[in-house]
This record gives C-alpha cells, structure tokens and sequence, in this order.
C-alpha cells in the first residue's frame, strides 16, 4: 500500500482525537453508556456495614392510613427506633410546613365550624401540637432532617448545617448550587442532630443518577448531603472538610469527615461515582413493622441495634424516584443509604487526572498500530493486530473497573479505531488494493518458509512426571482470617503475612521439611521428599508443635487479637514429583493423603483444637501426647478417618496430668460407647474438663466440643494395661509379627 492511505489515515486519527478533546455531548453519553454497561455486568455486592432503610412502603400506607402522616406518628417511629437501638436516624422527609392534622390547628382555624365543643375541650384542644410531639422525639436520640430544591429563586440554606472548613481556594464555589431549599420549622431545627441535603442529582430530575454530590453550595455556604451528615452525626457529630489541589484553585480532591476518620476521594465538584448494587430486601425494614405495637421484635432489634437508618418512602406516587446506572428505578432514601454503604465499605469508583490522557494514548496507539500494520501486511493483519489491540484496551478497562474501581472509557478508543481501520481499509479496496494483491502474488513465491524456534540447553532437564513414596503431608492455616484481613490496608496485611509466614516457615525448615506453596492463609508442606528423611511423621509432628509456640511468640509481639492457626496432618502414600503442563510445572505431592490432610485442618474447627493428625501419622510417630479425637467424617473422603489431637511432646506424655486427662478422657468415650445417660456423661466430662484444665486451654477447648461429637466416638481407639491411649502397632511391627508367625 502507497504512503497516501497511511497519511490520510493519520489525519482520520488526529481529526478523532481533536473530536475526543472536544468531547460532545454524544461522545460523553456514549463514555457514560459503557460506564453503565460495566456496572449492570459487574454490580457491587450487597455487604452488610451497618445501614438499614426503614421504608414507608404502600404495605405501611395501607396499615397506618394515607400520607402524609401526623407528625405524632412520625414521632412514635423515632421513639421506636430509639428502642430498637438505632444509632443515627436520617429523614429523606420534607418537614417545612406545620403538621395539618393537630387538635390545635383545627381550633385555631375553626374546623370545627358550627359544631360546639366544650370550651374545656377547646382549650384541651390547643394544647395538643403534634409538632411538639415530633420536636420532643428529636431529642431521645440523634435525628437529622433534610432541606429539598425548590423552585423560585434566591439561595436559603439551612440554618442548622454544619460549617463546612475549606483546605483550597474556591472550593465551596466548585460545588453544584442546591439553589432555593424549602425550609425546617424553627421547633424542629433547634433540637435535630443535624439538617443535609435531600437531592442526590445535580442534573435534571429525568437524568440517570451516575454521581452524587457530597455537599452543595447555598447562600455562598456549603450544605452536607443527607448521607455525609448522617456519617458525620454517627462519628459523634465529627467535623467535615473540602481539602483542593493547591496546583488548581477550584477542584476539589476530598472531603473529609472527623478529621482523617473517612476520607472520600471525590471529583472536581465534589461529588462522587455511585457504584451501585442491585435491591437488597435485607437492607429494608417496613415502617408498619417498626410502628407495630407491643414488645420489641428481637429480629428487628437484631437488624436495626447499632444501625444508621435512613427512613424515607418507596410507595407508589410519591415522585421520589430516580433511575441509577443499573437501569433501577430506585426512591432517594435508597441512593443516600447506598451512599452511605458505599463510604463505609471504601469503595470508590475513581476517574484520575490522568485516564483522560491515558484514553487517548489508547486511541493514538490503536490506531497507529493499525495503520502501521496496514502499511506493511494489509488488512488482514491490521484487522488481527487491531483486534488484539481492541481486546487489550477492553480487557484493561474491565480489570481497572473490578480491580481497582477504576473507570477508564474503552468505547472511544474502540470505536475510534474501528473508524479509522474502516477509513483505511475502503481507500485501500478502492484505489490500491488491486496492485497489491498482485503484488503479494509475485513476491509469495520468494517468502521462506516459517522457521520453528528450538529449544537449546544443557544441564539437567526437568521433565514432567513423579514417582510413589510414603510422606506426611500438613496443611496449616489462620484461623478466622478474613476479620483479621479487615484491619489492615494491602501493604499492610502482606507484612502481616510474611512475618507470621516467616515465623512458621523456619519451624518447617529445621525440620527438614518442604514448603510446597503458599495458598493465600494457608501454608503446605510435605516431609520425606524430594530428599528421604528418617522419622518423617516424627519431624512433621515437631514442627507442629513448634509452630504452635511460634505462633505464641508472635503473639506476644502484637497488640490485636491473638492469630490461631489450625494445622492437618497425614501420612501415606502419594506421588511426588514435577507436576503441571509442558511449558510450566510444579514440584508437588498429589494423592488422597494430601486431600485428608487438607480436611483435617478444616475439622480442627468444630473438633476444637489446633493439630490434628490422621491415625497413620500417630503410628509412625506414637512418643507424643495425643488423645483419641474419633472418627471423623470428612468432606470429599468417602470412609470415616480416625484422628488424633496432639496435646504435647514426649515430656507431657509421661507426666501425671496427661494421663489423668487421658483416663478421664477414655472414660467418658466408654460411657458413650455404652450408652450412659446424660447425668452420668456430664459428670464425667466435667472430669475431663477439669483434667484438661491442668494440661492447656487448648485441651479444653477440645473438651468443651466433645458433647456435640458423640456420633464420632462410635469405635475405640486401642488402650493398653495403664489406661492411656495407644495407637495400632506400626506397620513395621506388624510385617515382623506376620513373618515370625509364618515360620512357626
């Protein structure tokens, strides 16, 4: 192809990117359309953090009569969130105007007309204020009201607003103009926690919510929105700042909320990208249910105890609804709520400074390479490497979205390229691509054939395979780790990993065993392999037991919780050697020894210990202390699997308070096997439990799980003349035994 297509080409791209920079109104619809498509195939899911919506739904309007209620019962939902034990309530309600349904309203304004009443009943009458009644209910607990746009003009924020502290210049004028509001009766505003802002779009009421503004500007002040007040009231009525970027006067950055407690990444106007999740029902109480008289509900308390609730409505007619990014019509209690969530859960979607840039590059990129490419093969491959391309800037746009919340526009940059190929590849069929043709044709009989790379090397070559040998297999992992996981940032939590990693890893280690991998919490490792290794059921036993005390000692050093960790082990057979594909593998064991040892670490939960070792493994390895932990059914292994919990080394096995706890111990798994009655087995558990207590709180947690695992203890383990627990012989001493009998 002649230098003419490449150049027009090149002008075709930079006319697109002129076009990008513009950024018409079709071309920010068409960026927005994609941002929806990416949230409908990939929402947020629902986590629970601690916001309810207390919904007056139509079931509430036809329960409790038409809206708008009196504000006495209004009043009563208060006192009876209080009860429930909410933290913050927040009303998406419009609270401007005197309640109309007040004994006190219908005297003074003669809505009794001819009919006589008592002037004792009038005067009685005019004491019953039903907005009294609510603005006494404001002061049980930490109420905030909102202010709504209304049309008319002049600004008119509310009195009550928190002052919001300006870090920048400009900042407060960089907000959307919440304009007019309706305002607070003066008895309400005095005694609520709070008053923000009940608009969730600063685009027309039509438009599809996407972003919502943290603050508005009003009267030249800045006025939380509904969520960031109700956020700042439940941090115990924290301050809130607009922090700018020093470089650029008027854009905001964040907003801050008590100090550095919540920072929000924000945009320009300080407002937000909502990353919407689907309806949750779990989230919403029904107001009928709340009012509902009588004795407090407990799973009510349960889902509103310690909860900021948003109360607003959902019923039909009430024009409080707005169409969000995932194609739901959704009432404005559930947008501030999702809000809400979303601050707490700090999860943000961002659009950087820099993705506008980063856009372009994609286009210039994508298109150079497909011109580039067209210059040189022709369309098919231009079409190949733009699709390539095309795949690469989707797949990226997709990872940044569910990665790391970050919205990057791949439909310009795709449709753009697709144009221009299009642009290229008709000139080419129009005025050149005959002659290339002809051309591919005469210089085809002189292209070389395809030369196939070879691998060259020296040395030892791994290759796929493995062979069978006997080994112990131990799965180790953090018990309860994703509250643990919840403390720290990324960084901080593969610190966390490492040094608790490190600490076990060296017990392995001295012991000669083989550290497989690291599974995420979870450590593998195997003894007996790739090097034959004396004892090796002796040494996995003594690394876990060391572990146990390095664990301790790492506990020790940290202010958190303790860590526990829960470890399997299991003996047998299993193959061991280089596993995978031809181009990548693994040295590895795989059997079902590794799949029992797997399973018995996650049993250490409900059998209450933190070792548990598989029949085999206490045989080959029978001079450390263990009690009988029974036969376990395990998930994915088809026969029950007698196990053991290690207590100790070989000193505690031979030290009185292990073989009281282990003859207590054997007596109770004979009550159970001879089926003795409740009193007489929780007598002698309580034996157990007060020999386990001498020996460690391991054993008696241990001890504590045994009442609901009697369906375990069916079959015995073997006891000798003392009465301690004995494994089965080994595997030695039997093939001794069997040929000494053949010969007599």
């Amino acid at each position: 192809m002649g230098r003419v297509p490449l150049i027009l080409g090149f002008f075709v791209l930079l006319a697109l990117m002129a076009v990008r920079l513009w950024d018409p109104v079709p071309v920010q619809s068409l960026r927005l359309a994609y941002f929806d498509g990416l949230q409908r195939i990939a929402p947020r899911s629902y986590e629970p953090v601690g916001v309810r919506i207390v919904d007056i739904d139509d079931a509430s309007l036809e329960a409790v009569g038409q809206w708008p209620w009196p504000r006495d019962i209004l009043a009563d939902l208060v006192y009876r969130l209080d009860a429930y034990g909410a933290k913050v309530v927040a009303l998406d309600l419009i609270l401007s105007e005197p309640d109309q349904y007040s004994p006190s309203t219908f005297v003074e304004r003669g809505t009794f007309g001819a009919v006589h009443l008592p002037e004792t009943v009038r005067a009685q009458f005019r004491t019953m204020n039903f907005d009294t009644d609510f603005a006494d209910s404001l002061t049980v607990m930490p109420v905030i009201l909102g202010v709504a746009q209304r049309a008319g003009d002049g600004d008119s924020a509310p009195a009550k607003s928190v002052e919001i502290t300006e870090f920048g210049t400009g900042l407060v004028d960089a907000l959307p103009l919440l304009g007019p509001t309706t305002s607070v009766l003066p008895t309400f505003e005095g005694v609520a926690a709070g008053v923000g802002s009940l608009a969730v779009n600063a685009e027309s009421r039509a438009a599809v919510v996407r972003t919502v503004p943290l603050a508005w500007r009003s009267d030249g002040r800045a006025v939380p929105s509904l969520a960031v007040e109700a956020l700042r009231i439940g941090l115990d009525r924290a301050s809130i700042s607009l922090k700018g970027d020093s470089g650029s006067p008027g854009t905001i950055r964040t907003l801050q909320v008590g100090g550095d407690k919540i920072t929000i990444p924000t945009r320009a106007d300080g407002g937000i990208w909502v990353r919407f999740r689907p309806r949750e029902d779990d989230m919403y109480v029904s107001a009928k249910d709340v009012l509902a008289s009588g004795a407090l509900d407990p799973a009510l308390q349960q889902k509103l105890e310690g909860h900021t609730v948003f109360v607003g409505t959902s019923a039909a007619g009430r024009f409080n609804v707005r169409t969000t990014a995932l194609g739901e019509a959704l009432p404005g209690v559930a947008i501030h709520a999702q809000v809400a969530e979303q601050i707490l859960l700090g999860t943000y979607l961002t659009r950087a400074v820099w993705v506008d840039g980063a856009e372009m590059a994609a286009l210039l990129v994508l298109g150079l390479l497909i011109g580039y490419r067209m210059f040189r093969s022709g369309p098919i491959m231009s079409f190949a490497m733009g699709f390539a391309g095309a795949v690469v800037i989707a797949v990226t746009s997709w990872l940044a979205f569910t990665q790391y919340n970050l919205l990057l526009d791949a439909s310009f940059p795709l449709i753009g390229g697709f144009f221009g190929f299009a642009f290229v590849t008709g000139y080419q069929f129009i005025a050149a691509d005959r002659d290339k043709r002809e051309m591919r044709r005469s210089f085809s009989r002189y292209v070389a054939p395809t030369v196939l790379e070879q691998i060259e090397g020296s040395g030892y070559v791994l290759e796929l395979g493995g062979e069978m040998r006997p080994a112990t297999v131990m799965f180790c992992d953090i018990r309860d780790f994703t509250p643990i996981s919840e403390q720290y940032s990324a960084e901080e939590l593969v610190r966390f990993l490492n040094e608790l990693f490190g600490c076990l890893s060296a017990e392995i280690l001295k012991t000669q065993g083989t550290i497989d991998k690291f599974i995420g919490d979870s450590v593998m490792a195997f003894w007996n392999a790739p090097l034959p290794v004396d004892d090796y059921p002796e040494r996995a036993m003594e690394a876990a037991l060391a572990m146990r005390q390095a664990l301790k000692r790492f506990n020790k050093n940290r202010d958190e919780a303790p860590v526990r960790l829960a470890i399997g082990l299991s003996t047998g057979q299993v193959c061991v050697g280089n596993i995978g594909s031809a181009d990548r593998f693994d040295y590895s064991v795989i059997g079902d020894n590794v799949n029992v040892a797997a399973r018995l670490e996650a049993a250490c939960r409900w059998v209450g210990c933190d070792v548990l070792v598989t029949d085999q493994t206490y045989r080959e390895a029978d001079r450390f202390a263990c009690l009988y932990a029974g036969a376990l059914k395990l998930k994915g292994v088809s026969s029950l699997t007698p196990a053991w919990v290690m207590c100790g080394d070989g000193k505690l096995k031979g030290s009185y308070v292990y073989k009281n706890l282990a003859t207590a111990h054997n007596a109770w798994q004979a009550g159970v096997r001879r089926k003795a009655s409740a009193a007489e087995l929780s007598d002698l558990l309580t034996r157990c439990r007060e020999a386990a207590k001498a020996v460690s709180d391991d054993m008696v947690t241990f001890v504590d799980a045994l009442d609901g695992r009697l369906e375990d203890y069916k079959e015995p383990p073997a006891i000798d003349k003392t009465g301690v627990p004995k494994p089965p012989r080994k595997a030695s001493e039997a093939r001794f035994e069997a040929i000494a009998a053949s010969a007599k």
